[in-house]
């Protein structure tokens, strides 16, 4: 009876858990939505941003942090935000 109990239990949970993980999501992409609307009307070039950033740390030897920064404001991979990060004057 009690593995019954516990089965049960786990399901409730775990279906809760993908609940909320799923809305979380949901979330997350409006939420990014909206900020490129925010960012399209505002005018601001968020690669152009990210590769001034990532520019001025690679100049001052800091290459690990401009390849970190260019990849937190652009979304971007590893390899792609150290190839840009390398192609920088």
């Amino acid at each position: 009876m009690d593995i019954i109990v516990y089965n049960v239990l786990g399901w409730v949970i775990g279906g809760f858990i993908a609940y909320v993980l799923i809305r979380a999501a949901a979330v997350a992409s409006r939420l990014e939505r909206k900020l490129d609307v925010l960012l399209r009307h505002s005018g601001v070039d968020l690669a152009r941003v990210a590769a001034e950033e990532a520019g001025a740390l690679n100049r001052s030897g800091k290459k690990i942090e401009a390849i970190k920064a260019y990849r937190e404001l652009t979304g971007c991979g590893l390899a792609e935000a150290k190839a840009k990060v390398e192609s920088l004057p």
